[in-house]
Order: structure tokens, then sequence, then C-alpha cells
């Protein structure tokens, strides 16, 4: 078994001289800085892939690159010549990061490379093997049907700056999303990059969250340095909408003009009517249902469905009470009633439907905002389960959040098709990392 010894320094301040002999330099430790302390190591997170695999299940399939950089001040101590690759020395130092979790790096490792624009930067990326992450075991199981078509996940990544063979601490390396591009005027701030589609069949990824949090060995009391990120995920329900939803929006507002019709001398009218636009709404129902998750309970669409049913049974209960309440059941007419009364009952079946139906929607808007809230893509990361999870603290200041649906909107439809920035920077709140 690999034994774990710490860093190599183990944060001891040392002053590098100005000249070195190449020969007498151990470069597997740790450069120290010029003015000692800390090795600062600037990381960028790209988003190479975006996957959802929807048969026998709902599979995430994510390809990630994590950037590391990082300043060496033995390479221009020692005269390295920085614009020959060849010369960088084979064991030089380079970040411990390792997969706490089933998530791995690819197995090709490459090279740390010279930044040949700023002499004394060393540049190192890794690749991760795609990731094959189940949707339903991230955004809480099964439950999350109950939110459909409107359910959303959050899916986390982490990985720790330290190894088997190291650990290297917060006092050995400071790690903070500060990369820079030196090739743009000013140093262009790159810290997150979107390669490739955000959008796979009904599944679209709205955001990226991703910071630097830190964890304790619960041990020795040591705190460590993580790199996190999480993708959330959110079905598009535009299709459930247009052939669900529109259809039965329209055979209700169909179902209001049976107010038109006098309660008295045409309630069967009215009850014929009513019924066809049922029969019409279980048809539509029919259409959509191999779309639907078969789970045994009521989603958002069903509860949708059923607003609609329940608005359709209230008018047509309404207009039989109506008839046998005021019109005393006969049906060729309530001429010796006044007409008044008639007109207000049936107006209070409208307004009772009016309200219910609506009532009806505001729950579903309810459930779904509590589950996208607790569960779904907008929980925290605390909340996201499992022992990782919860070990690990976010550091205040350093959690970001990229809004992809400004990019989406700002770009129109090309962002769903293979759409390449790096979104919109929104700085978070340590609360909702």
């Amino acid at each position: 078994m690999t034994k774990v010894v710490p860093s190599a320094n183990d944060g001891a301040e040392q002053a590098v001289p100005k000249t070195l002999d190449p020969a007498t330099v151990n470069w597997s430790d740790r450069p120290v800085p010029a003015d000692g302390g800390v090795t600062r190591v600037s990381v960028e997170l790209n988003v190479q892939e975006f996957k959802v695999d929807t048969h026998n299940g709902e599979f995430l399939q994510a390809t990630f690159w994590v950037v590391l950089e990082w300043e060496d001040p033995r390479l221009l101590a020692a005269g390295i010549d920085t614009s020959d690759p060849s010369a960088m020395p084979k064991d030089i130092w380079r970040p411990a990061a390792c997969f706490p979790t089933n998530f791995a790096w690819a197995d090709d490792e490459p090279p740390v490379t010279f930044l040949s624009l700023a002499p004394g930067r060393l540049m190192w990326w890794r690749q991760t093997k795609p990731t094959h992450v189940d949707i339903s075991s991230a955004g809480g199981g099964e439950e999350r049907f109950r939110s459909f078509p409107f359910d959303s996940a959050r899916i986390d990544w982490l990985f720790c700056m330290s190894d088997e063979v190291k650990l290297e601490t917060d006092v050995d390396i400071e790690l903070d999303f500060d990369r820079r591009n030196v090739k743009s005027q000013g140093g262009e701030l790159r810290q997150m990059e979107w390669v490739g589609q955000r959008r796979q069949g009904e599944f679209v990824c709205t955001a990226v969250t991703f910071g630097v949090f830190k964890h304790s060995s619960p041990n020795t009391g040591l705190v460590y340095r993580d790199c996190i990120w999480s993708l959330h995920v959110q079905r598009d329900p535009t299709y459930y909408i247009f052939k669900g939803a529109v259809p039965i929006y329209v055979i209700v507002a169909f179902a209001f003009f049976q107010f038109a019709m006098d309660v008295d001398a045409q309630l069967t009218e009215r009850l014929n009517f009513l019924v066809a636009l049922m029969l019409s709404s279980f048809a539509i129902q029919w259409t959509v249902t191999d779309r639907l998750p078969r789970v045994p309970f009521v989603t958002a669409l069903d509860r949708l469905i059923f607003a609609s049913l329940l608005a359709l049974f209230m008018m047509a209960l309404g207009s039989v009470v109506t008839n046998q309440v005021v019109c005393s059941g006969r049906l060729g007419g309530c001429d010796y009633v006044d007409i008044k009364r008639i007109r207000t009952w049936d107006r209070g079946c409208l307004c009772a439907t009016l309200a219910a139906f609506v009532a009806m929607h505001i729950d579903i808007l309810r459930r779904v905002r509590a589950f996208t809230k607790q569960k779904g893509s907008h929980r925290t990361w605390k909340e996201g389960g499992g022992r990782m999870n919860a070990m690990m603290d976010p550091i205040e200041g350093k959690i970001w959040r990229c809004d992809l649906t400004r990019e989406m909107k700002s770009s129109g439809g090309a962002a769903f098709g293979g759409f390449k920035g790096k979104g919109t920077i929104y700085p978070l709140a340590v609360e909702k990392a």
C-alpha cells in the first residue's frame, strides 16, 4: 500500500537563490514563491462534453478538462530555456489532485508545459474519463418525477488537492479560479469555458456552479483545499407543453362557452358539450402517454390534466345544480322564476370553477418550486447528500455561478446547437453554494 506523507516542504518558507544548478535541484519538491509562503495554483474548468443517454433510464455523460497553472521560480534561477519543451525536468512538481468519488482522470497524463508568454509559469491540464451518472440518483431519485415535466437536478463533482503520495494542505497550496489568458491584453480572466452543446434531447444545462471549498481531516485537523463544480440540469418541457398542456387549456377555454347557453332550456346541450370536451381531453392525454415516466405517483403533468377534468366536472355539476335548485328540474324553461336569480347561480358556478382551476395551478407551481429548491437544480451543495458533500465547506467569495440561460437568450437558438463561450459569471453567496 502506498504510504501517505506530507508535502515536501511542509509549508516551510524557503527563499529561492538567484542562481541554481539544475543538477542539484530536487524538482519534485513544491516550488516556493520568491516571497515565500504558499504556492498559488490558478484553476480553469472546461466542460468538453454534455450528453444525456435516455435508453433504459436517464444518464448524464460529461467530460471535463481542469487546467492548473502556477509559478516555479526555480526554472529562471536554474537558467532553463523555457522555449524548449524538451528542457523541462521530467520529475518537476505538479499539484496533487484526485477524485474521492467514483469519477476518475483519463489514463493518459500529459506532461507539465511551459507558458511561453510568461517565463516561470507552468501549466498542467487533466482530462476526466466520460462520466456516466444516473440523473435520478443525483436529483432526488424517482421523487424527481413528481415535478415532471418541470423536473431538474444538480450534479456535483470535486477533486481534492492531495493524493495517496502527498498531502498538500492550505499551508502549502492556495487554490483559486483566477487563471488569466496571457495572450489577451490585460490578461482576460478565464474561470470556466463551455465547449460543445448545452442541450441534449429533452435536457439542457442551465448553469454551472464552481468554486473553492475546504475540508478538515478528522484525525489531524489539517485543512485541505478542494475544487468543486456542479452542472444544473433541467428538462425542457416544450414538447409536453405544446402537445399536452396547450390543447388541454384550449379545451377548458371552449368549455367556458357553455355559460352562453341557457341553463334552463339547454341543459342537455350543455352536458353533451362538456362530455365531448372531456373525451377530447382523454384523447390528448393518450397522445403523450408513451413519453410519460412510469411512476406510482402523480406528476405535475397529471395534476394539470386533473385540473382540467375538475373544471369540466364542476361546470357540468353547476349546470345541473342550477337547474334543479332554481328551476326545480324543469327542462322546458323557468319562466316563472326570476331570470336574474338563474344568472347569479350560473355566474357563481363560473367563479367557483375558475377559482378551483387557478388554485390547482398554484399548487403545481408550489410543489415544483419546493422540489427544485430542496433536491433539484437549485439545491445547495450540502443538501446534495453523501459524506463528501457534508465534509466540504465553501470559502466565502470564491464560489461563482455561470448562468448559461442568459447566453442562450442573447445568442438565440444557436446556443442550443453548439455555442462556444464562457457564459456570464455571477458571484454566489456562500449559503447558495
